[in-house]
């Protein structure tokens, strides 16, 4: 496993967010996800989690 993979891992397994208070886990997965430039938007629904829509076409 890569050092950085490893890293966020611990990041996200250290993460305060027990059952239906997951901020701190969907702000790490919107962090990472906007640095890779895999996601155009982050919309949020009124249930936990995060929704992610494709960039381009």
């Amino acid at each position: 496993m890569d050092p950085g993979d490893r890293d966020l891992l611990q990041e996200l397994l250290s993460a305060h967010g027990p059952p239906g208070q997951d901020d701190a886990v969907r702000e790490i997965c919107r962090r990472e996800l906007a640095c890779a430039a895999l996601v155009a938007e982050f919309p949020c629904r009124p249930v936990p989690g995060v929704c992610t829509a494709e960039q381009g076409g």
